[in-house]
């Protein structure tokens, strides 16, 4: 990541990921080897292992009440930007809860995202999906399914009913890859049929990757636990 400034609350990761200058703006869990590219926003989301997300991509990003008398947030908690004006607090009421941004957002594992695509707050997009650049996703994407658009709607399967079913039981990304295995990247088929044996043999184990928290603080921020005085995380490994 870029700077700790980009935390708002918490993210966990899993493992070495990669969120650039992500904005992450409320409780977050990001699995292995996953990436967001540049100018990219998410919150309160889930998203698993291997997924690639293009830049300027929003994942459940915040929304506003529609059937209030405004749709702004000086009706209710959470925005701090105006704390100091002194005309803010003639309009602001910081007692009511607004509760339609307390959903999660779920990205399954090898999801592609593509650039400046919108994900709604509360929508799950199964494992293997692709979502096309430009599309708005507001409700649940089928695993393996490729859509596009605005609304976002299904183009086709990435593969055939039978091998999205046998990919999505093999749940391969939980595994360390024997060699034999990942010499058959370009043959889901062979992929598979090599994958299903080294269980058997027990040449392919579930792979254990520790999790690391950071959090935004009154103070600053932690990981762990203890203090990250420098706002780089490069400086922390």
């Amino acid at each position: 990541m870029g700077s700790l400034k980009q935390i708002v609350r918490s993210v966990c990761f899993e493992g070495a990921v990669r969120i650039g200058d992500t904005g992450c703006l409320g409780d977050e869990r990001i699995g292995l080897f996953s990436y967001l590219g540049k100018g990219s926003e998410m919150k309160n989301s889930d998203i698993g292992r291997f997924c690639s997300i293009a830049a300027n991509v929003a994942i459940g990003p915040p929304e506003h009440p529609t059937d209030w008398v405004s749709s702004h947030p000086i009706q209710y908690d959470g925005l701090r930007w105006f704390d100091d004006c002194e005309h803010w607090r003639q309009y602001e009421d910081h007692g009511t809860v607004f509760r339609g941004n307390r959903k999660r957002t779920v990205i399954g594992h090898d999801v592609w995202i593509g650039r400046n695509a919108i994900i709604r707050q509360g929508v799950t997009v199964g494992t293997g999906a692709i979502i096309g650049a430009n599309a708005f996703v507001g409700k649940d994407v089928a695993p393996y399914s490729i859509v596009g658009g605005v609304p976002a709607n299904p183009i086709r399967r990435r593969f055939s009913d039978e091998l999205c079913e046998r990919l999505l039981e093999s749940e391969w990304w939980d595994y360390q890859m024997p060699l034999n295995v990942r010499e058959h990247y370009r043959s889901p088929e062979r992929f598979l049929e090599e994958l299903e044996a080294a269980i058997v043999n027990g040449d392919a184990v579930r792979s254990s990757i520790p999790t690391r928290t950071v959090r935004r603080t009154a103070g600053g921020y932690t990981l762990e636990g203890e203090a990250l005085p420098d706002p780089r995380v490069a400086d922390h490994p």
